[in-house]
């Protein structure tokens, strides 16, 4: 029996040892567009989330083109910074021209009129809408889907659309002193002044706070709260509440959440909602201590405040407080431990792991669940596995730099990407550079046999299923996309 066992162990490791040895990724490098060596690249945009369009600015003899796939617009005079760029879907692109002392905006190849001034595009989230603000002589007005609306004097911030798409409201200023909410067919005012207009969570309701007699008021559809010193930082939960920062005539802060008084402080930080909109908190502070306040209720109290970080699922947080100079940290309302410095807390998805990183003895290190990992002399921030309790971040030993994953430490290279993990949290990859002259994509410690002269900046790799991964490079002169499939 015991050799019988002993055998069905060896044939277990053996094919586990073969499936380690078969284990490879194949490429495959798509060119989707070129760059002739004459131009300079000023801008470069992805049509996220597909990645297989980029649009980028470009400049040649005192002249600039958008170039958009591989379709080039112009020469013009200047574009605008920012431009060319893609709306929400990834489908349409857009970007804004300046010839002479006029501007027009370009969506989706078609050229819009010319005028004194064009503001920033502002697409719906379905991409489908858009909507920016134009002067024209000494009147401004809104260009919404191409159409021309009301003259104003002035046009205050920028249009806003309603979560579904299917709204758009701005504020528009007559007489250089008269503020109205302009809301489809509705024309809501006047005011003295108005700002932090917004649209509720289901797109039912709109709110703004306005200065309308004798000081500011929240405002929400037809329902009004008391008049105050001042009032700011509005915010939506994710269940259509509505919170903001008021200003009382003892000149105390306190928050006005659903139009109910919470408690009075000397300073209050912006109001934060929990993903699942049960749960509100911010920073206050009464007399020399801040607190965190969480649904009205204060935690230890610190001579400085951190931002809060909700878990995305359940109710679990983390923050950091000062205290004597120290930061400590702060994890479900307990002092998970202080060091010389310490970075933002990061969360699983179920809120019950956290970890950060932080510094001691001169060195930097991650913290995992009250756990020190291995000190380095640089350390980035760690990312949670999307699944199940895992963690990887970047190092920095004074040589090499390198992924670790679960405190164990992977391949040596001169430079790495922040890593990605697949939906099922099954695999992760990043892009890596041996000798920073050529880069290939790492997967679960297996290289790439392929790879290329660089990644587009600030564009992270991306799954679009388990076993499939891709980023976008240049290879020469010529954008590429560079797939990799795990066999």
């Amino acid at each position: 029996m015991l050799k019988i066992r002993f055998l069905i162990v060896l044939v277990m490791i053996f094919i586990f040892s073969s499936c380690l040895s078969f284990a490879k990724v194949n490429t495959d490098i798509k060119k989707i567009t070129s760059v002739k060596s004459d131009f300079r690249i000023l801008g470069l945009n992805s049509n996220m989330p597909y990645m297989d369009t980029i649009s980028f600015a470009l400049y040649k003899n005192k002249k600039m083109y958008a170039k958009v796939g591989n379709k080039l617009f112009g020469p013009y005079e200047r574009i605008a910074k920012n431009t060319p760029f893609f709306a929400p879907d990834g489908k349409t692109p857009a970007f804004i021209v300046s010839e002479g002392r006029k501007k027009y905006a370009v969506i989706n190849g078609k050229k819009g009129k010319k005028y004194d001034a064009v503001g920033k595009i502002n697409f719906s989230p379905d991409g489908k809408n858009y909507a920016y603000k134009v002067k024209k002589g000494d009147k401004q007005f809104v260009v919404y889907n191409g159409t021309e609306l009301s003259f104003f004097d002035g046009i205050k911030d920028e249009p806003v659309f309603s979560p579904d798409s299917k709204k758009m409201a701005y504020i528009g200023v007559e007489n250089k002193k008269e503020a109205y909410i302009i809301y489809g067919n509705k024309k809501i005012g006047p005011y003295k002044n108005v700002r932090e207009l917004r649209f509720s969570s289901d797109s039912r309701k709109i709110a703004y706070i306005a200065f309308k007699e004798n000081g500011w008021q929240f405002f929400e559809d037809n329902k009004s709260s008391k008049v105050y010193k001042n009032a700011m930082l509005l915010e939506y939960s994710s269940k259509n509440i509505p919170a903001c920062v008021v200003q009382n005539n003892k000149n105390k802060l306190l928050v006005l959440k659903n139009f109910k008084e919470m408690r009075p402080y000397d300073t209050i930080g912006k109001p934060v909602f929990s993903p699942d909109g049960n749960n509100i908190s911010y920073p206050a502070k009464s007399g020399k201590y801040w607190f965190m306040v969480i649904n009205g209720k204060e935690e230890a109290r610190f001579d400085q405040l951190g931002p809060i970080l909700f878990s995305e699922y359940g109710f679990h947080y983390g923050y950091v407080g000062i205290d004597n100079k120290k930061p400590v940290v702060v994890i479900d309302g307990k002092d998970k431990g202080s060091y010389d410095s310490v970075g933002l807390i990061k969360l699983s998805f179920d809120g019950k792991h956290y970890a950060y990183r932080a510094f001691k003895d001169k060195r930097w290190f991650v913290v995992w669940d009250g756990k020190e990992g291995k000190k380095y002399l640089n350390v980035k921030q760690p990312i949670f596995n999307p699944v199940k309790n895992e963690i990887v971040y970047g190092a920095f030993d004074g040589k090499n730099v390198f992924l670790v994953k679960n405190f164990k430490e992977g391949k040596y290279y001169k430079s790495v990407s922040l890593p990605s993990f697949s939906p099922k949290g099954k695999h992760v990859a990043y892009q890596a550079s041996p000798d920073d002259k050529k880069w290939l994509i790492n997967i679960d410690e297996i290289e790439s046999k392929k790879s290329i002269d660089g990644f587009l900046p600030k564009l992270p790799l991306k799954f679009n299923s388990e076993n499939i991964v891709y980023g976008l490079g240049f290879k020469g002169y010529e954008i590429v996309k560079f797939n990799c499939i795990i066999k």
